[in-house]
């Protein structure tokens, strides 16, 4: 197992674990996350620009 496949196991932010899975789908293009994290968190968009 290599460090990046670690990382999810250390992140208890749910911003932050979409944030690394978006770097972890990074395929040339960057990817448009729209979310709120208050009260909780919610993906409102996820796309590729």
């Amino acid at each position: 197992m290599c460090a990046k496949d670690k990382v999810p196991e250390l992140i208890q932010a749910p911003a932050i674990m979409e944030r690394y899975k978006a770097y972890l789908e990074y395929a040339g293009r960057p990817i448009y996350l729209e979310y709120v994290t208050r009260p909780s968190f919610e993906l409102k968009l996820k796309r590729r620009i």
